[in-house]
């Protein structure tokens, strides 16, 4: 319990520390409900283990001798037939002691049973305060010292009241509350395996191990009946509670807090009816939780006078037990609500997270199993709370705010409460539903790539379908066939003899084992067919009784009917007697047999390997004394020699040498016996001896284990002896003759189709509703992958742009989804809008406030972008997703290169480095950042290594901005020479040669490509130029010719043709016809000085001095001091015959040459 309680809180801590959601208002909602749910099952854990601390079982006491004692079995609409057996029981009581019926249904038919079997009959004028104002009202008819509570389906035993009343030697004990057993053991809520000794259900972890551990803080509660009082302790209270509808939780409360003291006798003394489906289990179950919580408005445990602490807290803990429906749903849907909103209830599922919720359950799970003492069981424990919580809820919603229309629903204990199932089982078909709707929305979100968290999908997915496990075996269980029997057939395996007068007239005789038993017959296995046979009469033999009756023959059925069988020679037939004119004796002996004896052997054979079960039971006996030899059960006849005496029995266990038997009454050891015994193979007549009895108890009555050993075997008996040992190992003969009685089996059709068809349309309208609702972001997801888009998509996604542009309160995450798939697919216009939306949104989310700063770096917005990403920076240590930590660090990078803070980005991109990020993903970043700040080296040795294209014309780029232009044309050079084809890289490499200086590399290299016929005029232009510089005119002037020529030349080609034509020393006439050309094109437009100047010179080359006056005269007017130019000026002027003009030119050099004159 301590590792339990310590691993619960480490738990709770570490999850509210680092686990908790709080990333929006719906993430810290669903994280808050789930942590509370969890909260709250540690506090009721808490509770349980306080409650169990320490678990106390008083001794026996011999019962207080001639005491008064009235016997109670308050009834209101049960069957007659089902009271018989409770009124037969209660008269067999061995203590003096009168035994009253309560009927608040005033039936004539249960006034004649009571009297016919001896009890008395009380009824009352009203039905107010129902089972409690009943028991009042007995309360002043009777006069007993002590009365004992029984419910009208109740079979005590004998010694019931013999083994309480000691107790009551303590004046200040109030009551003695015993267990409630059941005997029909395939209830609803039952967990039942007969061939594997498997019997649970919810009540014997709280009979077995919470009502014991409530002895120790004297708060052992009433549980309504199997109990006995103290009138005088009742009286002091003013009788059973009234105020609610559990007026036994209620009255025991009272009593505690008036200084009375309880105790609980963990001994199965009563076995009763358990709820048989799920209408009367819920029905049930409501009415105790309503009840119970109600107890809150008129009692409360924590404020009552009168109390201890630990009877406070005690009583707690049982209270709070019907409070856990609202904690259960929270647990049901926290995975479904995950998966169809997306939102985790968690920031993280992690390996942490995983070891450490594993550890806590793995704790709390083996303390439930150890402090269980073997009844704790979490599988059943699970199935109970999935048929329950919606009931629970509605108990606790009851008894807080419609406590005032509280009213006492009786328990149907014949067929169903309410032919409504469907209403009884709507919530698991609900939560089923909702988990067939919650796994398509997240498989369809994860299909479309909405996102890859597998993590979350897969932990959603796998609980949803661990609590469907449960709702479709509450389904299974709800739907199996309601009993039409009408009374339960107790599994039974006893000594039935019968004997009958066949057709010849002849009497016979033989033996069977029971099967089941009712107090209208008998269903047994006999070893012959009695199919002709009408009537018998019957021996039942059990616990020391025989009843004998005559009976029917209703059934016979053959149970190895196979051709192996035949072959073997093997034979039994299944036969079900019905009982004819029955005396009450004979009656009252069945219904012990029924729900006594067999129901106690039942639970002997349930409990035999639970540490707690007492090492005389019959059980533990036959085991020590016969653990290895077969586990067969054949009717037996054992006849002492010298007596005669005959004893009848079923085998207990049977071997080659012996039988084992249970007898009331031994055989003398030594005894020689006549064993007889019916096997499937024929009968076994023996003579043996009889070993030492030994002692075991069963129902508080003392019986024997003994053995007989066989001495002498005839020869066909020895042989059908081995066989049925042989052949008893096989499932068809083992089911016979070695006891396991049928259950009934759970539907697997009927509820398949309801949950198959439900989860099958849930999922259906969940896909269809959501391929509609989110075909916007199908359409995305779908451009995300693909990276392209047809036009009619891009339209379309222009439109989902603009709502959301327009819409008020966009989805964070659509904006950004969509804002990612136009920079896919390279729409810059796109990516410009929402770009531009971004930087005016106001998410406040991480994810939307990066994708904000990365907005605003791409709008240009670097300093708004970098105040945002320095805020987001403040919280990078917070963040556990190594993908939103990269996408802040490279971000920040970007983002101080664009503000050409080299050195800042180069620390973000080291930082980004220190946390093991695939260099790859940002190496552009930062060699262009190491470029930036002149670190070639560093740059080199990530760039260097490769012969990727990219990577080496990216280096040569890096030389290039650093003017290392011969490396950079020299890589350039590299790279072409994987391909000499690649007609970029060369002209890169020439590029650099030209800048570099190397202009005859360069002119060579542009001439290659020319050669290659690349059409490209910048191509011609820098071959031209690199020539030039190269002084090797010859070279480029034919070139410069042909592209000034025959295309529409720029003003910077024209004027590169111009200067080595002016400084040509022989021209061919076709560049005179060009050098004309281009000055009849250019003579109005002479803005260009530069240009004006060569073409000057051009004009005079070829000799047209006059042609080019008005040349030189706009140079002269711009360049006054030019005295070159004036005088060419003035020459020109001269020749043409424009004297005076000349002279005036010739007169202002001669005063600029000698400004003295």
């Amino acid at each position: 319990m301590i590792a339990a309680l310590l691993a619960t809180a480490f738990y709770l801590v570490y999850r509210a520390a680092f686990t908790l959601n709080l990333d929006g208002a719906y993430a810290t909602f669903a994280s808050l409900c789930l942590y509370a749910a969890e909260c709250y099952g540690a506090l009721r854990m808490s509770l349980y283990y306080f409650s169990i601390w320490k678990i106390v079982d008083p001794e026996p006491l011999e019962p207080l001798p001639d005491r008064t004692v009235d016997v109670y079995i308050p009834t209101f609409n049960e069957d007659p037939e089902l009271l018989r057996g409770t009124i037969v029981a209660a008269l067999a009581l061995d203590y003096p002691h009168e035994t009253y019926v309560l009927d608040d249904g005033k039936r004539p038919e249960v006034r004649e049973l009571t009297e016919r079997l001896g009890a008395t009959y009380i009824e009352r004028p009203d039905n107010q305060h129902a089972k409690a104002g009943n028991l009042n009202h007995a309360l002043g008819q009777t006069r007993g010292e002590f009365v004992v509570i029984l419910d009208a389906d109740h079979i005590p035993q004998r010694n019931f009241l013999v083994r309480l009343l000691g107790y009551f030697g303590d004046d200040q004990i109030a009551y003695v509350q015993t267990p409630h057993s059941f005997y029909n053991f395939d209830s609803f809520q039952g967990t039942l395996d007969y061939s594997q000794h498997v019997y649970w259900e919810d009540g014997q972890l709280f009979y077995n191990v919470i009502q014991p551990g409530k002895n120790y803080w004297n708060s052992a509660a009433f549980c309504g009946s199997a109990a006995i009082f103290r009138r005088s302790a009742l009286d002091e209270v003013g009788g059973f509670a009234t105020e609610t509808i559990t007026e036994d939780m209620h009255t025991g409360l009272r009593l505690h807090a008036r200084g009375w003291k309880s105790l609980f006798v963990n001994e199965r003394l009563v076995s009763g009816q358990a709820a048989t489906d799920i209408t009367t289990f819920n029905t049930q179950r409501l009415r105790w939780g309503e009840g119970n919580l109600s107890i809150f408005a008129f009692d409360n445990p924590l404020t009552i006078p009168g109390l201890t602490l630990g009877q406070r807290i005690s009583y707690l803990g049982t209270l709070l037990s019907w409070t856990t429906g609202v904690q259960k749903l929270l647990l049901y849907l926290t995975p479904m609500l995950m998966l169809i909103t997306g939102i985790a209830p968690v920031n993280e599922f992690n390996w942490t997270l995983g070891a450490v919720t594993l550890a806590y359950l793995t704790a709390i799970w083996t303390a439930f199993k150890v402090t269980g003492n073997g009844y704790g069981h979490v599988l059943g424990t699970e199935l109970t709370q999935m048929a329950s919580f919606w009931t629970q809820i509605r108990a606790t919603y009851r008894a807080f705010l419609r406590r005032k229309y509280a009213r006492f629903e009786v328990t149907s204990k014949r067929g169903r409460q309410s032919n409504r199932l469907i209403y009884y089982i709507a919530t698991q078909c609900l939560l089923i539903a909702g988990s067939a709707i919650a796994i398509a929305c997240a498989s369809l979100r994860w299909w479309y790539g909405f996102t890859d968290d597998l993590t979350c999908l897969a932990v959603g997915t796998g609980l949803l379908l661990f609590h469907g496990w449960f709702a479709w075996s509450v389904v299974r269980r709800a739907l199996r066939a309601s009993d039409s029997r009408f009374s339960w057939r107790h599994p039974a395996a006893m000594h039935v003899a019968y004997s009958y007068v066949d057709s010849s007239g002849t009497q016979r005789q033989g033996q069977a084992v029971s099967v089941d038993i009712n107090e209208r017959g008998v269903g047994v296995v006999a070893m012959e067919d009695l199919s002709a046979v009408d009537q018998v009469e019957l021996t039942i033999s059990a616990g020391g009784r025989e009843v004998k009756t005559k009976a029917s023959v209703r059934l016979v059925q053959p149970v190895l009917s196979s051709w192996k069988a035949a072959l073997r020679g093997s034979q039994a037939w299944r036969v079900g007697f019905a009982f004819e004119d029955a005396s009450e004796e004979t009656l009252a002996l069945v219904w012990w047999m029924a729900a006594t004896y067999a129901v106690c052997r039942q639970y002997d054979r349930f409990h035999s390997g639970l540490p707690t079960t007492p090492a005389d039971s019959v059980e533990k006996v036959v085991q020590r004394q016969a653990g290895q030899e077969s586990a067969i059960q054949l009717p037996v006849e054992l006849r002492a020699s010298e007596s005669k005496e005959r004893f009848r029995a079923v085998s207990e266990r049977l071997g080659r040498d012996a039988v084992w038997v249970t007898l009331a009454d031994p055989l003398p050891q030594g005894t020689t016996t006549k064993v007889s015994l019916e096997t499937p193979f024929g009968p076994v007549s023996a003579t043996g001896t009889a070993t030492t009895p030994v002692p075991a108890r069963l129902g508080g009555e003392e019986y024997f284990v003994q053995a007989c050993h066989f001495e002498s075997v005839p020869f066909e008996a020895r042989r059908a002896l081995k066989k049925t040992l042989r052949e008893g190992e096989s499932s068809k003969l083992g089911r016979i003759i070695r006891y396991s009685p049928e259950k009934m089996d759970l539907p697997t059709l009927r509820p398949g189709t309801l949950l198959g068809t439900t989860a099958a349309v849930a999922a259906a309208i969940a896909i269809v509703a959501n391929l509609w609702l989110l075909k916007d972001d199908i359409l995305v997801a779908r451009a995300l992958a693909n990276g392209k888009v047809t036009a009619e998509e891009l339209d379309q996604l222009a439109e989902i742009t603009q709502r959301l542009i327009n819409d008020p309160a966009p989805s964070e995450e659509r904006v950004l989804r969509v804002r990612e798939v136009m920079r896919v697919i390279g729409n810059s216009e796109g990516l410009r809008q929402m770009d531009e939306f971004l930087a005016a949104a106001d998410f406040t989310s991480f994810q939307g406030r990066l994708t904000r700063a990365q907005a605003l770096d791409e709008l240009g917005e670097y300093e708004a972008a970098g105040e945002l990403l320095a805020q987001l920076l403040n919280q990078r240590e917070d963040l556990t997703d190594p993908e939103m930590r990269f996408e802040l660090l490279i971000s920040a990078a970007r983002n101080m290169t664009n503000r050409a803070q080299y050195q800042k980005a180069k620390e973000f991109l080291d930082e980004l480095a220190a946390t093991g990020a695939d260099i790859t993903r940002y190496r552009t970043e930062r060699v262009s950042v190491l470029g930036a700040l002149g670190e070639i080296e560093q740059v080199e040795a990530i760039l260097g290594g490769t012969n990727a294209r990219e990577d080496r014309t990216r280096l040569a780029s890096i030389h290039a901005a650093n003017e290392r232009f011969d490396r950079a044309a020299e890589t350039y050079l590299y790279v072409a020479g994987d391909d000499p084809n690649d007609s970029d890289a060369l002209a890169m490499a020439a590029n650099n040669a030209l800048w570099g200086g190397r202009f005859e590399t360069a002119a060579h290299i542009y001439e290659g490509l020319l050669e290659k016929k690349i059409a490209d005029p910048e191509i011609h232009t820098k071959f031209a130029q690199a020539s030039l510089w190269a002084d090797q005119a010859e070279r480029a002037l034919p070139v410069l010719f042909k592209l000034v020529r025959d295309d529409e030349a720029s003003e910077e080609q024209i004027l590169l043709y111009l200067e080595p034509v002016a400084a040509s020393d022989t021209l061919d006439p076709m560049h005179r016809q060009l050098v004309l050309q281009i000055h009849d094109e250019r003579k109005a437009d002479l803005g260009n000085l530069a240009f004006v100047k060569t073409l000057a010179d051009a004009m005079s080359r070829i000799g047209e001095d006059e042609a080019a006056i008005p040349i030189l005269q706009v140079i002269v007017e711009n360049e006054e001091t030019n005295h070159a130019m004036r005088l060419r000026l003035a020459e020109a002027l001269r020749v043409a015959g424009r004297f005076a003009e000349a002279e005036a030119h010739f007169q202002r050099l001669m005063a600029e040459a000698n400004p003295l004159q």
